[in-house]
């Protein structure tokens, strides 16, 4: 029971192979500034949560050969606590990746074996080009935010996956196999252990983003390196020229709603995965079908208004907003005053995040999709911090 931890220090592992991986793509991005930047930054935010994820399943390990004899529901409650992903979800994100790689080299040995009437990569990246140009600009836009509207499942997970995933493994392990029983506890019901519903939450909330965030970075790699081989060539139709031979908008999303639920409590990560892709959707909608005045008239790259800029100002204070008093009402189990207050200080100063990052991107070269959750975490992570210290604190620390 205590090489739970082991199965987390594979994961670990995992980001930093998939780290130096993108520091291989970071060469192939040099007449890119942007993709560079932010391929870059993706790396180290992949090596801070490797070593994230390796120290805790050490940590597990260590401290479980202690805990694990005496106490095997206090077992249970490290396992919650201090795996980033719980068993047995560990494991199944170790399976789920393997056989993302085996479809990829199936597909790859159907594209170059069996399929007859391929055409050349140019003419397939010619083909998705054309059909882009053709796509409304606001059809083409809302494609791309609707990756960003995961938000709402998060939400989900938080709140009630989180809790019936433990419920459904509670059952099954007191009611149907008695070998597990042996490792879970027979104690381990949210009923008696109402403290772990928030770190279930937040568990299976990083299992379903780390899926994701590894089906992103595989098949981005195969559609840099061989589009041919690309089994998703349909999401070509809302890659921009210029993100071909790079990584896609939604590989720095990902990682970065990723870095927030895994590093941040659950109420400061939903605040700021919602500012990050629900403000900046807003900001691109409205900039799109209301906006006249650009925000940098001379720089050509960049067609950013003020319009859009104030509707991702305005959507980013309401939505994060929103989401914190639907985090906070679930956790504190009630809204009083230093509640409120800290939520609007925490929305606003989200909202500012935002607007300084979206203003200075472009011409600052990095994607905002890759720095906005982050920042903004740390910027709710303070505020949070000085309102509810034991809380944030014990969050991590105090059983």
């Amino acid at each position: 029971m205590p090489f739970y931890g082991a199965v987390n220090i594979a994961n670990g592992i995992q980001f930093l192979v998939i780290a130096v991986l993108l520091l291989f793509v970071v060469r192939k991005s040099v007449k890119n500034s942007e993709a560079k930047y932010s391929t870059f930054i993706t790396a180290i935010l992949c090596i801070v949560l490797g070593v994230y994820v390796t120290i805790s399943g050490f940590f597990v390990v260590i401290v479980g050969q202690i805990v694990a004899p005496i106490n095997s529901n206090a077992f249970v409650y490290l396992n919650f606590r201090f795996n980033p992903y719980p068993s047995p979800m560990s494991g199944i994100i170790i399976f789920l990746n393997s056989v993302i790689i085996v479809y990829i080299m199936i597909y790859a040995f159907f594209e170059h074996y069996i399929k007859k009437d391929y055409e050349t990569e140019e003419a397939q990246l010619k083909a998705l080009q054309q059909q882009a140009f053709k796509n409304n600009p606001l059809d083409l836009e809302i494609s791309r935010k609707l990756f960003h509207s995961l938000v709402n499942g998060f939400i989900v997970c938080y709140l009630f996956v989180g809790a019936l995933v433990f419920e459904a493994i509670y059952d099954y392990v007191v009611n149907i196999d008695p070998f597990m029983k042996l490792f879970f506890g027979s104690d381990v019901s949210l009923v008696n252990h109402p403290e772990l519903l928030p770190i279930v939450g937040k568990s299976i909330s990083s299992f379903v983003l780390s899926i994701i965030f590894y089906i992103c970075i595989l098949t981005d790699l195969v559609r840099i390196y061989k589009f041919r081989y690309y089994p998703i060539k349909e999401v070509g139709n809302m890659i921009r020229t210029k993100e071909r031979n790079v990584f896609g908008p939604h590989v720095y999303l990902i990682t970065g709603m990723l870095v927030a639920v895994l590093l941040f409590p659950p109420v400061v990560a939903m605040v700021a995965i919602s500012i990050s892709a629900l403000g900046d959707a807003m900001a691109t909608i409205v900039g799109i079908t209301l906006g006249k005045r650009r925000v940098h008239p001379n720089h050509p790259e960049t067609r950013k208004t003020w319009e859009g800029c104030l509707g991702g100002i305005i959507g980013s204070f309401v939505f994060g907003l929103i989401s914190y008093f639907i985090m906070a009402t679930y956790y504190f189990g009630t809204i009083n005053l230093t509640i409120i207050i800290a939520g609007i200080l925490m929305s606003l100063a989200g909202a500012g995040v935002f607007f300084i990052i979206d203003y200075f991107s472009p011409p600052l070269k990095v994607s905002d999709n890759v720095v906005n959750p982050v920042l903004c975490g740390i910027v709710g992570l303070i505020i949070f911090g000085l309102f509810f210290p034991a809380y944030t604190f014990g969050f991590y620390f105090i059983p």
